[in-house]
C-alpha cells in the first residue's frame, strides 16, 4: 500500500484513518469502508450535488492505484456492459431502471418506496380526470361526462352518475357526505352517493368550471373560465357573491385556514381574497405562463404550479417568490405536502418528482406511468396514490 493511503482524515466521518483512502469526483476524501458496501449509483453524501458511479469512482486512476496495491479489497473492475441506466432527459438526472419497470433516482431518504398497482375498470375509452375517496372507502371519481363510483378493494365500477352535459373535470366530497361535480358544461351538480341521486343543479358560470372549495361554513366556492370565482349558498342552491379580478382561467382555488381564498390563473397570477368582503387582498406576479393547481403549506407559505414547468413556494405576507422548482419536462397536474413537510408533484411528463422544501432539490424521480398523471392523493404518513388518466393507479408506500 503506498504512503497516500496512510494517515488521512475522512472528509465524512472526519475521522484520522490508516485505511484506503477513497478521492471522490467532487475532490473530498472519504474512507473506502464507506463506498465499498453502497449501492452501483449513488448521491454524493458529502456535497450532495452530484452522483457518484461507484465503478468509475474506483477506476479514477489514482483510486485504482490505491486499490491495486492493497491486499484486502474487492475491486469492481471496468466492463465493456453499460449499467442498468437510463437518463432522465427532464431534469438531467441519472435514474434507474429496475424489474419492476418504474424510474427512481437514487436518494437514501426514499430508497424504500413501494407500490402496488391496480386498475379501475370500464370501457377501454374512458377516462380518470380527478380522485377523491368517499366516507364509505370508495373511489369517487370524476370521469368524462359522469361522476363514477368505484371499489377501491376490488376496481369494479360501482355506480355513474350521471346528468353532466360536458367533461366532468374535478369533484369534492363534501363535509356532509355529498359529492360535488364541476363540469365543463358550466354548472355544478350536487349528488347522494349512495342513491345517485342529483340534488342540485348550480347555474351561473358562463364557461367551465374548473376548481371546488368548501368553506367551513358549509358554503361552497368555484373556480371558472369565465375568469370569476363564486360562492354558492348549498342550502337555497344560488350564488351569494361573486369575486372579479382575474384576467383569464381561474384554475384552482384552496382556503387558509385564516379564512382568506387563494385563486391560481391563465393570467400568470395568484390572487389572495378577503371571503368577507369579496375583495382582492393581493397580487403575487412571478410565473412566465398559465398558472395552474397549487397547495397552501402546513406553516401558511403557498405552492403554485405553472405552464412555465415550474413549482413557486410564496411568502403569503409579503407575496414575494421564495424558491423555485425546476425540472419537470410537462406543465405540473398536482402539488401536494407529505407529513415530512417534503413536496411531491405530478405532471403530464408522466413523472413523480419529490422535492425537499428547504433548498428546492429533487430527492426523488419516480415514473409510475407511461401516460398524463391526473390524480395525486396523500393518504398517510406512510402511503399516497397516483392515477394516470387511462384509470390505472399506483399506492405507494414508504
Amino acid at each position: 500500500m503506498t504512503s497516500e493511503t496512510n494517515n488521512f482524515t475522512c472528509d465524512f466521518c472526519a475521522e484520522k484513518s490508516n485505511s484506503i483512502s477513497i478521492t471522490l469526483p467532487c475532490g473530498f476524501i472519504v474512507c473506502y469502508s464507506h463506498l465499498k458496501t453502497q449501492n452501483e449509483i449513488i448521491i454524493c453524501f458529502i456535497c450532495k450535488n452530484h452522483y457518484i458511479n461507484i465503478k468509475q469512482c474506483f477506476n479514477m486512476p489514482r483510486n485504482k492505484l490505491k486499490l491495486q496495491n492493497a491486499t484486502n479489497y474487492s475491486l469492481i473492475e471496468e466492463s465493456d456492459e453499460e449499467p442498468n441506466m437510463s437518463v432522465d432527459t427532464f431534469s438531467g438526472d441519472f435514474v434507474l431502471t429496475n424489474s419492476a419497470q418504474h424510474f427512481y433516482h437514487e436518494h437514501p431518504k426514499y430508497n424504500s418506496l413501494k407500490y402496488s398497482s391496480f386498475q379501475l375498470f370500464d370501457n377501454e375509452n374512458s377516462h380518470l380526470y380527478w380522485l377523491e375517496i368517499s366516507p364509505t372507502g370508495n373511489f369517487v371519481c370524476a370521469s368524462d361526462n359522469s361522476v363514477k363510483i368505484w371499489d377501491s378493494n376490488t376496481g369494479n365500477l360501482l355506480k355513474r352518475l350521471n346528468g353532466h352535459m360536458n367533461r366532468v373535470f374535478t369533484l369534492k366530497v363534501l363535509a356532509n357526505s355529498e359529492v360535488a361535480s364541476a363540469s365543463a358544461d358550466k354548472t355544478i351538480k350536487l349528488w347522494n352517493e349512495d342513491t345517485g341521486e342529483n340534488l342540485k343543479t348550480l347555474v351561473g358560470h358562463q364557461d367551465w368550471v374548473n376548481c371546488l372549495a368548501e368553506m367551513s361554513n358549509g358554503n361552497l366556492v368555484s373556480g371558472s373560465d369565465d375568469y370569476s370565482i363564486k360562492i354558492w349558498d348549498l342550502d337555497g342552491g344560488h350564488c351569494i357573491k361573486t369575486l372579479n379580478g382575474h384576467n383569464y382561467y381561474v384554475h384552482d382555488i384552496k382556503l387558509t385556514s385564516d379564512g382568506e381564498l387563494i385563486s391560481s390563473s391563465a393570467d400568470r397570477t395568484l390572487k389572495i381574497w378577503d371571503l368577507c368582503t369579496g375583495q382582492c387582498k393581493s397580487t403575487l406576479i412571478g410565473h412566465s405562463n398559465w398558472l395552474g393547481r397549487l397547495t397552501i403549506l402546513n406553516n401558511g407559505g403557498i405552492m403554485s404550479s405553472s405552464t412555465d414547468k415550474t413549482i413557486k413556494l410564496w411568502d403569503k405576507n409579503s407575496g414575494k417568490c421564495v424558491r423555485t422548482f425546476e425540472g419537470h419536462g410537462e406543465y405540473i397536474s398536482n402539488i401536494k405536502e407529505l407529513k415530512n413537510s417534503d413536496i411531491i408533484s405530478s405532471s403530464k411528463d408522466g413523472y413523480i418528482k419529490i422535492w425537499d422544501i428547504n433548498n428546492a432539490s429533487c430527492l426523488k424521480t419516480i415514473k409510475p406511468f407511461n401516460d398524463f398523471i391526473t390524480c395525486l392523493d396523500i393518504f398517510s404518513n406512510e402511503q399516497f396514490l397516483t392515477g394516470c388518466i387511462n384509470r390505472q393507479l399506483k399506492l405507494w408506500t414508504f
